[in-house]
């Protein structure tokens, strides 16, 4: 079935988000949606939809009959996406979402085993790159920690060559901050130091920025514990952050086992 077709078949959903909201500002939602089957992916286009969002991060998605309905769902209610290279032949893969923006330009990318997809858009609010991001996971061996590494090590060098003055980058990095609480003394020095390198490159955490108190996680599991693993990173230059916080019904309501995580930022010069 072709894309096209889909979009048609799969597009009854509402539509609010006004395509007027991208030229004055950027709202976004990050969530990991835990490769959902197909009646799952229905509900989370639907909720992904009412969050009022005009900019998508979405990771663990996998090219599945679910995957592929969430595509086409967000598709059917105005919302064009940006998906990396080689996404259908990926286990996994992050894709963007975005609506009402004059111009979308995908990026073209290194080889990120289709863990990173990135776009520059462009409004009457000039153009802002949006970069998304499902970092390796944390499987708590020495192998897992080699892959991390390696894919931190590269995505650092990628942003530093290709960065724009007006960046975000969001997703399920997997990755903790410095002095998370509670400790988790399975994440190794290398995900700290990735974290603080993204800082230094001039990245505003804008949970930490908005809630410099809060306490969230937004994925838990008994035996790992409470971690705030999904992050959104935003330049100074992108605009005032008039707000950043996560959003646990997509937990409560069995959505996916995450939270999402949004943020508001006016993008107006």
């Amino acid at each position: 079935m072709s894309d096209a077709f889909q979009d048609l078949l799969f597009g009854s959903l509402s539509q609010p988000v006004e395509d007027t909201l991208a030229d004055r500002e950027l709202a976004v939602c990050a969530l990991n949606v835990q490769g959902p089957a197909v009646g799952r992916a229905e509900r989370l286009a639907d909720w992904l939809t009412r969050t009022g969002s005009n900019a998508l991060i979405l990771t663990e998605l996998h090219p599945s009959d679910g995957g592929r309905r969430l595509i086409a769902n967000l598709r059917a209610t105005g919302y064009q996406t940006v998906l990396p290279p080689g996404w259908r032949d990926a286990r996994h893969f992050c894709a963007l979402a975005v609506k009402g923006f004059a111009e979308v330009a995908p990026t073209s990318l290194p080889d990120f085993d289709s863990r990173v997809a990135a776009a520059t858009l462009s409004s009457a609010a000039g153009q802002i790159q949006l970069v998304g991001v499902y970092g390796p996971t944390n499987g708590m061996t020495d192998d897992s920690s080699i892959r991390r590494a390696a894919f931190q090590r590269q995505f650092l060098e990628w942003l530093r060559q290709n960065m724009a003055g007006r960046i975000i980058v969001g997703g399920d990095l997997n990755i903790i901050e410095p002095g998370h609480r509670p400790p988790l003394p399975h994440f190794r020095d290398h995900d700290y130091a990735f974290y603080q390198d993204l800082i230094r490159l001039g990245l505003r955490d804008a949970y930490r920025f908005a809630q410099p108190e809060g306490t969230d996680h937004s994925w838990s599991n008994p035996i790992h514990g409470a971690q705030r693993l999904d992050h959104i990173l935003v330049s100074a230059g992108t605009g005032h952050l008039a707000s950043c916080a996560y959003d646990h019904s997509t937990r409560s309501d069995a959505l996916t086992d995450h939270s999402a995580i949004l943020a508001r930022i006016d993008t107006r010069n």
